[in-house]
């Protein structure tokens, strides 16, 4: 989407002849201005370019220092330079096995002068670098996930350098809310994190790519890596073409790189995948399912052209998303009533129903009702006394928790456990 900018000369807004893409833009929505730019002398007397503010109409995101540059440029005025940071460069290859993970925090190590330990595959931010974490997880023989829930305190850079065999193709879904850069082999700069618009990024191991991650904002994303061996297997066991250009392409060990829109049920998979735990056996394969999940509508999606701002706003979803995920967490208390937890995600109470039924294909209290069935059937299986089980998912009155589970697995708690004790010891025998 075009917009136009003032810039201010002589106290008067003159009309800049250069529109700009705005990622922030809804389609088809007309905007006169999105921030004031004026021409200022700086202490050495040159002309500088100085955004006044960002526009307040729809919510705009405004990119002051990068529109300063480019009105900068074209009135042919010099490029501020002075105190401007130098972006450290962090170099990554990232494979489909474990010990990337270890290169990975060696490199960040060496670029912040400070050890940066991995511990159960997670390298854990220290404060005076930022905050967060990135893990990842080996799946099956050249299958893996890669997660990154970080927040650097400055701008860094990520660079993956291209590597002949072409063996990989990685697959990212970006689920941040706050915009960075990523930086394709042909030299075009995406801004992503802003929309659902090209949220996807998928890149053979043949081409090189850069993402630069912004100062103090939470980037957010999980990566799909794939060993090309690994798809080769697949279409043998199953005797069949999997994918369509993308995959077959890939096969046929053909370097590629593009952005495809990030549809709903993408990102609800991708969010849960990125809030799992999953370095325990069982956590993995349920990882492994998701992930197995996301990779077919991957497939089977990434020809079409979609419009997802029809009918959700991504800051919306993400924000029910990060709700649900933190009441999975906390499966004892109470439940927040509908009309609260809307306000919390900052929307109506219609709007939320709608959206959350959207999203999770139920109502919010069957849904929560499930994950906390769900939690006490994970209780149950490791020989928990039924009593605990219930208020351990929000139950005082045990004969209601026995006849909530009955409606949800049709099986009374105590059959339930005394099967689980049953399959477990014929497993171990």
């Amino acid at each position: 989407m075009k917009i136009k900018k003032y810039i201010i000369i002589d106290g008067n807004p003159v009309l800049f002849p250069v529109e700009f893409n705005h990622a922030s833009m809804a389609n088809g929505t007309r905007v006169e201005s999105a921030g004031f730019f004026m021409i200022l002398q700086d202490k050495e007397g040159q002309l500088r370019v100085k955004c006044l503010g960002e526009s307040t109409s729809l919510g705009l995101k405004s990119h002051p220092e990068r529109d300063e540059m480019l009105i900068t440029k074209y009135l042919g005025l010099n490029p501020r330079t002075e105190n401007r940071k130098i972006i450290p460069e962090i170099s990554v290859y990232l494979n489909s096995e474990m010990d990337c993970l270890s290169d990975l925090a060696k490199a960040i190590s060496k670029t912040y002068n400070e050890a940066i330990p991995l511990k159960d595959n997670r390298i854990q931010l220290p404060e005076s670098v930022g905050k967060g974490c990135m893990s990842m997880v080996e799946l099956s023989t050249g299958l893996a996930l890669f997660k990154g829930n970080v927040r650097f305190k400055n701008p860094v850079k990520f660079l993956r350098n291209v590597t002949r065999s072409n063996a990989h193709l990685y697959i990212h879904f970006n689920l941040s809310e706050a915009s960075f850069m990523i930086k394709k082999e042909n030299g075009r700069q995406v801004d992503v994190g802003v929309d659902w618009e090209e949220a996807i990024f998928y890149s053979s191991s043949g081409k090189g790519v850069e993402m630069e991650l912004p100062e103090d904002k939470w980037a957010k994303w999980v990566t799909i890596i794939i060993h090309r061996s690994w798809l080769v297997n697949k279409q043998l066991n199953y005797n069949t073409d999997i994918g369509e250009d993308v995959i077959q392409g890939f096969l046929q060990n053909k370097s590629m790189q593009g952005m495809v829109n990030l549809t709903m049920e993408e990102m609800s998979l991708a969010f849960h995948l990125l809030e799992e735990m999953d370095q325990s056996a069982g956590m993995r394969l349920r990882t492994k399912g998701k992930v197995l999940q996301l990779l077919s509508l991957f497939i089977s999606r990434h020809v079409q052209n979609e419009n997802i701002k029809s009918y959700a706003d991504f800051s919306d979803v993400s924000r029910i998303m990060r709700a649900v995920g933190n009441l999975e967490k906390k499966p004892n208390i109470t439940w927040p009533t509908i009309s609260l937890i809307a306000r919390k995600c900052m929307m109506s109470r219609t709007k939320f129903i709608t959206l959350f039924k959207s999203i999770y294909g139920k109502s919010y209290h069957n849904l929560m009702m499930d994950i906390r069935m769900q939690k006490a059937a994970e209780f149950l299986q490791i020989g928990e006394a039924i009593s605990e089980v219930g208020q351990k998912v929000g139950f005082s009155n045990l004969s209601h928790f026995a006849k909530t589970f009955k409606q949800v697995f049709h099986i009374e708690p105590s059959k339930y456990k005394h099967m689980a004790n049953n399959q477990e010891r014929n497993f171990i025998s």
